[in-house]
């Protein structure tokens, strides 16, 4: 379980995320919602120490994160960032084998449990057909799951996801997530969709300007009044047809001259 405890962050003396507190249960995929500069990322960067807090506590299975030893907590959370990019050539296999990096000695050969892990990760993420081509060569989306193979192969069992399905199209949005959701770990995900979002969350944050506005399960979350209060804009909120979860609709400024009063049952 991850648990964040009044968890602030300040930058240049400035507030950016105000204390904080969520929980993320094993095994449960959990939603980090909000617009752009509302603090989400700031606030996934603390929890895998790129940031540190300024308050509160970060709690990885009841043992304060800040106080494991690098190599330690590396083993415990494994992260995707918006700006984990492969800037060099290399194949599937040797940036997945990255991940194992937590469980090395110096400049140890890679070990028959390292090639193990490295297999296996690819197999969860279906990329196992292709462990020998060059990673450039892969769409978008399959890099975005190279590289939670390389987060999976850390042996983590909390993972940390920033915009993972970022400037995919919808197809490995919906690959991505299904992958995501299905893993089995702890996992916090900042998410730009709120439809998605509502789709494959077990639970869902909405942050605004820092603070958890609402947090629960995401059809109490994802509502109108949620979505006009932390992102300034008047949608539709309907039942997906097949699952019941939220889904966004947009509406044009000028949807003010038809009827827009809901049809009981229809909206939230």
């Amino acid at each position: 379980m991850i648990t964040l405890e009044n968890l602030s962050v300040d930058i240049d003396r400035t507030r950016v995320v105000d204390s904080v507190s969520l929980q993320v249960p094993d095994g449960a995929m959990v939603g980090l919602l909000g617009p752009n500069g509302c603090g989400k990322s700031t606030l996934l960067r603390a929890i895998y120490r790129a940031r540190k807090p300024s308050g509160g506590r970060i709690m990885i299975d009841d043992e304060d994160l800040l106080g494991l030893p690098a190599r330690e907590a590396a083993r415990r959370v494994a992260v995707v960032s918006q700006d984990s990019t492969i800037e060099f050539d290399a194949t599937v296999t040797e940036i997945v084998m990255v991940g194992r990096t937590p469980h090395q000695r110096g400049m140890a050969r890679d070990t028959q449990s390292d090639r193990h892990a490295v297999l296996e990760a690819l197999d969860r993420v279906g990329c196992a057909d292709f462990a020998d081509r060059s990673v450039h060569a892969l769409s978008g989306g399959e890099r975005q799951r190279v590289l939670i193979a390389r987060a999976l192969a850390q042996g983590c069992t909390h993972l940390v996801l920033d915009e993972p399905t970022n400037h995919l199209d919808v197809r490995y949005q919906i690959e991505v997530l299904e992958i995501v959701s299905g893993l089995g770990v702890a996992v916090l995900a900042a998410l730009h969709d709120l439809s998605l979002a509502g789709l494959f969350c077990d639970q869902v944050h909405l942050m605004t300007a820092g603070s958890i506005l609402a947090g629960g399960d995401p059809g109490e979350v994802i509502t109108r009044d949620n979505v006009r209060a932390a992102y300034g804009a008047d949608v539709l909120v309907l039942p997906h047809p097949e699952h019941g979860t939220p889904h966004i609709l947009a509406r044009r400024s000028d949807s003010r001259q038809f009827d827009s009063t809901p049809t009981e049952g229809t909206t939230r």
